[in-house]
């Protein structure tokens, strides 16, 4: 599957979560270069900004690692959530923006040691964050 495939792939699955699961207007942009894929209305004077992401499978046995590299030149990002699609888990986690950050690992489960504390947890983020 080519990334422009897979890129489409999570974004219909994007929109079809927010559909099918809350009463948000969702909004596309004609052109989608600055980092910003999806624009969601959650109440008549709030919008949301979002940057979708999608991967076919983890990347570590345990965990999925991505990075965000759509910081604008002060090191703002321009989206306000991060919405990363796993294809294979079919499954949506939606991760609010943390100033600065430029990758995320977010565990599927327990590693092999067994270490929980310090984790943090895809399943955490299945819900869309309201500001």
């Amino acid at each position: 599957m080519n990334t422009l495939l897979k890129g489409r792939i999570g974004e219909v699955a994007v929109h079809l979560n927010l559909i099918s699961n809350y009463d948000f207007n969702l909004y596309f942009p004609d052109v989608d270069d600055r980092g910003v894929d999806l624009l969601v209305e959650t109440s008549p004077s709030d919008f949301i900004k979002v940057q979708i992401k999608t991967v076919s499978a983890p990347n570590k046995n345990s965990s999925i690692e991505i990075s965000v590299k759509d910081l604008d030149k002060q090191g703002d990002s321009r989206y306000d959530v991060l919405a990363l699609y796993v294809v294979s888990l079919d499954k949506i986690a939606y991760i609010p923006y943390d100033k600065g950050r430029h990758s995320y690992t977010l565990a599927l489960s327990p590693a092999k040691n067994n270490q929980r504390e310090g984790r943090t947890w895809f399943y955490e983020y299945l819900m869309f964050p309201l500001k």
